[in-house]
């Protein structure tokens, strides 16, 4: 869920939560609206160069939340 990312920009943080589908369309759903910005982020090299995310200059802390391990989401 979004809740950390809510919780954070409430509190003045300039936050990109990240995800993918399913999951994807829920955190856009509890984001829109406010200033927490969503995008899809795959792991590995090719997810990372189809994301916005990488457009970004730079990210002062990232932090993880409800991460588990979806084995469909790595390459062989």
């Amino acid at each position: 869920s979004g809740l950390l990312s809510l919780g954070l920009a409430e509190r003045g943080a300039h936050v990109m939560a990240t995800d993918i589908e399913p999951d994807l369309s829920l955190l856009r759903e509890q984001c829109d609206g406010t200033p927490v910005r969503v995008a899809e982020l795959l792991w590995g090299a090719e997810g990372w160069a189809a994301s916005p995310v990488r457009l970004e200059p730079s990210f002062d802390f990232v932090v993880c939340a409800d991460l588990v391990a979806i084995e469909e989401a790595h390459e062989d």
